[in-house]
Formats: structure tokens, C-alpha cells, sequence
């Protein structure tokens, strides 16, 4: 049996915020972290802001970075967790939400330490350097071949 604990309204305070094109080429998106969920937003033509989509996360977030493969024209979305978890994402415009690519575990998963929490926050920060080779493998590897 798992437990989940769902709350009756939603988090308001952002912890998180990245900024990508995640659906499409040239579409500004900015993905926010409230807690336990994302949500993705983008600015209309009036200036207003619309939710796109918006998931509820098993932990807490703690860091993201977007990053982009080389020719690729969308952005991916790593997310850091406050188990020690760093997952890749990738958003789906036909189900309309994230889709995970990629998970790591640092440590033995079901124990939220500090000590956990801050290398998956530093593996996400360390992501805008030269790891994204790592990464690069991991997608292609993880991607059914295209027909």
C-alpha cells in the first residue's frame, strides 16, 4: 500500500522557476514549482498568463533547470526532488503534460535527508555545465527509435 496525501487547494507560493520552450520552437513557457506540483504557464497576446498544464509531483521540488540537446528545437526539464531524486522530463503536447525520460537516485530512496536533498539540488545546478553529455546519452538511450 502507498500512501499520498492530496490537499484540498492548491500550493500559491512558487519555490522553482524555469524558462523554455517545452511544447514547440519558439514558444516562451515558464514552468513554476508549487511544492509538490509544476505547472506549466505561457504569456497570451493580451499579456495574460495561462496554465497549460499542471501535475502533481510525488515529493517536493527543490531545483530545476531546462536544458536543450544539441539540433534538438524543445527544451527538457530536469527536476531535483527532495528525496534525492533527479529526473528528466519532457512535455507531450498530444497528452498534454510531462512525461519522465530519465530518473537517478542518489542514495536509498524513502529516507528525505538534508544531506540527499542537497546533492540532487547541486546535480541540477551542475547540469548548466559540461554534464549535459551525460544527459545526452541517458535521453537517446531511454527514446524508442523513430519510425
Amino acid at each position: 500500500m502507498h500512501m499520498y496525501a492530496l490537499t484540498l487547494q492548491r500550493s500559491a507560493a512558487i519555490n522553482c522557476v524555469a524558462y523554455g520552450n517545452f511544447s514547440g520552437p519558439k514558444l516562451h513557457e515558464i514552468v513554476v514549482a508549487h511544492g509538490k506540483s509544476i505547472e506549466l504557464l505561457r504569456p497570451d497576446a493580451a499579456g495574460k498568463v495561462q496554465s497549460l498544464c499542471h501535475m502533481e509531483c510525488f515529493g517536493l521540488v527543490r531545483s530545476m533547470v531546462t536544458f536543450r540537446l544539441p539540433g534538438a528545437s524543445v527544451d527538457y526539464l530536469v527536476l531535483g526532488s527532495d528525496s534525492g531524486r533527479v529526473s528528466v522530463l519532457e512535455f507531450v503536447k498530444e497528452r498534454n503534460q510531462f512525461e519522465r525520460l530519465h530518473l537517478e537516485t542518489f542514495g536509498k530512496s524513502g529516507c528525505r535527508r538534508a544531506v540527499r536533498a542537497m546533492k540532487s539540488s547541486f546535480s541540477c545546478e551542475f547540469l548548466r555545465g559540461n554534464s549535459q553529455e551525460c544527459l545526452r546519452h541517458f535521453c537517446f538511450m531511454r527514446r524508442p527509435p523513430a519510425s
